[in-house]
């Protein structure tokens, strides 16, 4: 695999009571936003673009809702207000996204569409090449798919021994810091996809891409029982908020 830049936070991820403890104004400790709805927080860094660099997400964004409702300018500056970010309704679910919609508005289906036309597009540039082979279509993707997940999500990429990529699969899910995945199941489906080479990525929630002693222990398991089978684990990427963070490059396998 090639480098993949990796950035540390440097006191890693904040306590979920911090995270979640918003004063009055309804800023929380850590800067960010308290959500619209009372379900929803925006990440740091999510509203902290230039007044001028919001303008421009609000009108991209009213372009694309264009042809999907008859005032897509109000209808931006209201998922931008529920959501907080282009990020976030990015990865909103279809269930949210309907529930930001008003009686009567049919655009949801098409804007799904369009969205998941956008990461087939992704997906498509990445498994048409072999694994290492092109670095920046692998972590557009992964920060793509899962950056503002608010759960933890773990991927498995299967390649043959070229590296030629066979399947990509979720496998594990899970509440943060709480996403393992059985060798039973990872080896298992590797064998049965007569896959050689294993890449894993999960997310972070709280947007830190430092791997916890967890992380780095479950991993290093993984690989001993991987090359036992003759199989190879080529890296684990742990996915941020800005950043993922390669498990080989930084010599934890």
């Amino acid at each position: 695999m090639g480098r993949i830049s990796a950035i540390y936070c440097r006191d890693g991820a904040l306590a979920a009571s911090e995270r979640h403890a918003a004063t009055p104004l309804g800023l929380r400790r850590d800067g960010t936003l308290a959500g619209v709805d009372g379900r929803h927080h925006n990440r740091a860094g999510d509203l902290s673009l230039p007044p001028a660099v919001q303008s421009d997400c609000q009108r991209h964004l009213s372009q694309l809702l264009g042809s999907l409702h008859e005032q897509p300018e109000d209808l931006a500056a209201r998922l931008l207000y529920r959501f907080g970010s282009i990020a976030r309704i990015s990865q909103a679910s279809e269930i949210e996204l309907r529930q930001a919609a008003q009686k009567g508005e049919s655009w949801v289906g098409a804007f799904v569409a369009i969205r998941q036309l956008v990461h087939d597009g992704l997906r498509e540039k990445l498994v048409r090449t072999r694994l290492g082979d092109n670095q920046g279509a692998l972590t557009a993707y992964l920060l793509a798919t899962m950056q503002n997940l608010d759960e933890e999500r773990m991927l498995a990429i299967f390649a043959d021994a070229a590296g030629h990529i066979i399947a990509e699969e979720v496998i594990a899910e899970g509440s943060c810091g709480d996403v393992l995945v059985t060798p039973r199941k990872l080896f298992g489906r590797a064998l049965s996809l007569n896959a050689r080479r294993i890449l894993l990525a999960h997310n972070h929630p709280s947007g830190c891409s430092r791997p916890s002693n967890r992380d780095v222990e479950h991993t290093r398991l993984l690989s001993k029982q991987a090359n036992d089978l003759g199989l190879a684990i080529d890296d684990h990427l742990i996915i941020g908020y800005r950043s993922i963070t390669s498990m080989r490059n930084r010599g934890f396998i």
